[in-house]
């Protein structure tokens, strides 16, 4: 899915799916509903794509070669996110219209509404699973905001800031101990590279993006190996480069026998 580049949204959306191989993109079955600003999670055999614009409520599921139709969202919305590691088991939070701190469960089946965000919020980015999950920065303000949220299958606790306010962010990581931030966009409107790195108690910023972007997800992935793909570069809405993320290996404990 995503904005057709054009002039900035509200404009034409897409129903394309892409897959990446580690080397290239190849276009496979598209959605049955085109759509921009969706939420989604899962894997490359096995994911959601839930609401999008304009604030539909439609669901759909990928098994790896095509998208079928299935339990919609309980509140059709657009611009949210969401956190799952496969198919059968994710969720979906936030959103627009009206900055909802709504949060819906997914079981493989259908959809049930758990405990709501603390801070209402669209345009953030995310990490995690269905129960070790995480946003962080977001709208409001539109400025950006620093706040960030852990979800550990009950509830949502807020916890340590990231350092740069932003919307329009993008998030990777299996959970809540271990994810990254990237890109994002500043009050200014200035899109960024910054990348920030969650070691489960504090955040701290790395190695910045090549190409500053917002409004782009990353591939669902870890903390130490991810795709960005796409977005918005400060001047055209749907850029198609992508950039490749690995972690840097680090000696941290040896023990000998």
């Amino acid at each position: 899915g995503g904005y057709k580049p054009s002039s900035a949204p509200p404009n034409d959306y897409f129903n394309n799916t892409e897959t990446y191989d580690g080397t290239s993109f190849t276009e496979v079955n598209n959605l049955n509903l085109a759509r921009a600003s969706a939420a989604g999670f899962g894997s490359s055999t096995s994911a959601i794509a839930a609401g999008g614009t304009s604030n539909v409520t439609n669901v759909e599921k990928w098994d790896g070669t095509n998208w079928t139709e299935t339990g919609e969202i309980n509140t059709g919305r657009s611009q949210f996110n969401g956190a799952g590691l496969t198919e059968p088991a994710g969720i979906v939070m936030g959103g627009n219209p009206g900055k909802s701190d709504k949060t819906e469960s997914w079981n493989g089946t259908s959809w049930t509404e758990v405990s709501d965000l603390n801070t209402a919020r669209d345009e953030f980015g995310s990490a995690g699973s269905q129960t070790s999950a995480a946003i962080f920065g977001g709208n409001p303000p539109s400025s950006g905001t620093d706040a960030h949220e852990q979800w550990d299958g009950t509830s949502w606790t807020e916890a340590a800031e990231i350092n740069t306010a932003v919307i329009a962010c993008s998030g990777s990581g299996a959970s809540n101990g271990s994810m990254l931030k990237i890109a994002g966009a500043t009050g200014s409107n200035t899109n960024q590279t910054k990348t920030e790195v969650w070691n489960g108690s504090s955040w701290t910023e790395i190695n910045d993006l090549t190409t500053k972007r917002s409004y782009v997800h990353a591939a669902p992935g870890t903390a130490v190996s991810c795709i960005l793909a796409g977005g918005h570069d400060q001047t055209t809405y749907g850029i198609s480069t992508n950039e490749e993320f690995e972690a840097d290996n680090t000696l941290s404990t040896v023990t000998v026998s």
